[in-house]
């Protein structure tokens, strides 16, 4: 599975399986929990929680923040995306992570942005595949 830009594996075949869009994620009991949908400019004095530089996600948010003018004040880096919700949940500070990648936990809410920043799941294959590879390959889209 492979979570950049096609552009980054020149030598190699990317199949998108799924696009979706970033969203935050507060504790649920922060002042922001409520709003049903929120603008990076109302994240502006947020600390955040995310994964460390060179993960997919985090560096496909990076490119997207730094093309808007956003800087984010991270204060703690995660290598286990499925934990980032539990620091945001114990007040750490939030997440912007893709709606794919959150995973249901308590003590959270997910909170869809205004801008739309996307983040593509794709399988990475040679560019000339075996019988096996495509069959799988074949599998895994139409799954998705």
């Amino acid at each position: 599975m492979y979570g950049l830009p096609a552009a980054a594996a020149p030598d190699l075949a990317v199949h998108r399986l799924a696009t979706t869009p970033y969203a935050a994620i507060v504790a649920a009991d922060h002042h922001l929990a409520s709003r049903p949908v929120l603008a990076l400019g109302d994240l502006a004095d947020e600390r955040f929680v995310d994964a460390p530089v060179g993960f997919g996600n985090r560096d496909v948010l990076d490119a997207a923040l730094s093309a808007r003018g956003v800087v984010r004040d991270i204060r703690a880096e995660v290598t286990e995306t499925n934990s980032i919700p539990v620091f945001v949940a114990g007040g750490l500070g939030i997440a912007l992570l893709p709606e794919l990648l959150i995973p249901p936990s308590e003590g959270i809410a997910v909170v869809p942005l205004n801008e739309r920043i996307t983040w593509d799941f794709n399988v990475v294959t040679r560019t000339s595949t075996g019988a096996a590879t495509a069959a799988l390959l074949a599998q895994l889209l139409a799954a998705y």
